[in-house]
C-alpha cells in the first residue's frame, strides 16, 4: 500500500495509506488535532540517486583533471590487455597531463579552466 506524507502546522509530518486504487487528496485531517494538512510530495525511501552516464561524461569533458585521470586510467587498462607492462598512472602525471589539458581548454569567454587538485 502507498505511504502519503502530509504536513501539520502543528504536530509536524504524519502518514497515510492508501489502496493502489484511491487517489491521493490534496489534503488530509491531521490524526491528532483534526487541522487541515496539506500533502506532501517526498521521494520513495530507500532509492539512491545515481548520476547518468551523460551526466558523467559531460564532467569528464569539463573538468581538465577528471578527463586527464580518465584519459591515464584508460591507456592503463587497455596496454595491460594487450599485454604491455606498463607502470600504474602517477598523481604527478596527472596532474602534469591536467595542467597540460587546461592549457589548450578555452572557456565561452576566452579565460582558462581551473585545475582541480586530487579529491
Amino acid at each position: 500500500m502507498p505511504l502519503q506524507v502530509y504536513r501539520c502546522s502543528e504536530h509536524g509530518e504524519f502518514d497515510i495509506y492508501l489502496s493502489f486504487r484511491d487517489d491521493v487528496p490534496q489534503i488530509a485531517h491531521c490524526l491528532t488535532c483534526g487541522v487541515v494538512s496539506p500533502h506532501i510530495i517526498k521521494p520513495p525511501a530507500g532509492i539512491k540517486v545515481v548520476r547518468g552516464w551523460n551526466e558523467q561524461a559531460n564532467e569528464m569533458q569539463r573538468d581538465p583533471y577528471t578527463q586527464a585521470k580518465y584519459q591515464a586510467t584508460h591507456m592503463y587498462h587497455e596496454q595491460k590487455d594487450l599485454g604491455v607492462r606498463v607502470d600504474k598512472p602517477t598523481e604527478a602525471g596527472i596532474q602534469a597531463a591536467a595542467a597540460e589539458i587546461a592549457g589548450k581548454k578555452t572557456w565561452r569567454d576566452g579565460s582558462k579552466p581551473p585545475i582541480r587538485e586530487k579529491r
